[in-house]
């Protein structure tokens, strides 16, 4: 294996293991959402409904040479509380994120074995870390390009601003986006993938798709890429480099 990583971090997220070569851009999917929380302490505006009670938990994060920290985190059924709201009367923020959720990781960690695109591209079904735009090619010519990272399917909303936190609003299904519903194709007829943050199909495409956000980059080295590889049927290293 060879490639590139980070210090610290199990994987590769650029690389190549002498069969599958694989690289990534942030794949920008929407995994994360903030909810309006509280007060606990009396019912629901309007409702007369009781607020769920958070927990507390005591966090002891021991630091070499000083005195061990001593951190109290909220946590409520959606995530920990992040912030009070300003002048919010009790109000607070709470965070709910795909990658918050004791789930399995494979992805990186198995695509050090692959031997084919189709291999690499199975390997990713469970990733519920960052979302990532991976393209990727094998030794016999093969290319693809895959989004991933599990993306959560909202019941209601888009999660683009805070909703309330109570039952009905903004809430989740159990399972993510499946995974043949995420954007991905194969061996392109022009024979090379653009990956630079921008939106994975175009805006006139997505009827019927499943949301995956709103937070694209605009698109203009997606497209000044393009420009650069159309035309060429080859390119040497040289070339390749510039």
């Amino acid at each position: 294996m060879a490639g590139a990583s980070f210090v610290g971090v199990p994987i590769f997220p650029s690389g190549h293991n002498g069969h599958v070569a694989w690289g990534t851009t942030l794949g920008m999917a929407d995994t994360t959402d903030l909810y309006v929380e509280g007060p606990f302490d009396r019912p629901r505006d309007g409702t007369g409904e009781e607020a769920e009670k958070p927990i507390t938990l005591r966090e002891e994060i021991r630091v070499k040479g000083k005195a061990t920290v001593i951190e109290e985190v909220t946590v409520t059924p959606r995530g920990p509380l992040l912030t009070p709201l300003i002048n919010g009367g009790g109000y607070s923020l709470s965070i709910r994120a795909v990658w918050m959720q004791p789930r399995p990781v494979h992805g990186f960690l198995r695509a050090v074995r692959t031997r084919t695109i189709e291999e690499l591209r199975e390997a990713f079904e469970a990733w519920p870390l960052m979302p990532l735009s991976l393209v990727f090619a094998d030794d016999t010519g093969a290319i693809g390009w895959q989004l991933v990272g599990e993306t959560p399917v909202r019941r209601t909303g888009h999660g683009i601003v805070p909703a309330a936190a109570w039952p009905g609003d903004g809430d989740w299904e159990d399972a993510p986006v499946p995974y043949e519903d995420m954007p991905g194709a194969a061996d392109p007829a022009e024979g090379y993938f653009v990956s630079a943050n921008n939106r994975p199909i175009p805006e006139s495409t997505e009827t019927g798709a499943p949301f995956l956000g709103v937070d694209w980059a605009d698109g203009l080295r997606a497209a000044r890429i393009g420009q650069q590889l159309s035309g060429a049927d080859r390119r040497d290293v040289a070339e390749t480099a510039r």
